[in-house]
């Protein structure tokens, strides 16, 4: 999992995040839980979009420096797990 944390142009912190998907767990299921405890959070939007694959312009979308003071300080190392 690879999670970026990207400020707006509104000021509004945001995610971006990569999960691995289990492979016993349809994506129908996948996305409704994560859905469901996104929403149970003190920062959750109700904007979520969840894809079911990444590709190169995925990642580099989630690397870009746009919005970020600095990449490295903009992922989140506590909750990634690579």
């Amino acid at each position: 999992m690879v999670c970026v944390l990207e400020m707006s142009a509104d000021h509004r912190l945001h995610y971006h995040c990569i999960f691995e998907r289990p492979y016993h767990c349809q994506f129908e299921r996948f996305r409704a839980i994560i859905r469901d405890q996104w929403s149970k959070t003190d920062f959750g939007y109700h904007e979520v979009d969840i894809q079911d694959r990444s590709d190169a312009g995925w990642t580099d979308y989630l690397l870009k420096l746009r919005q970020k003071r600095s990449l490295l300080d903009s992922i989140d190392w506590t909750n990634c797990q690579l």
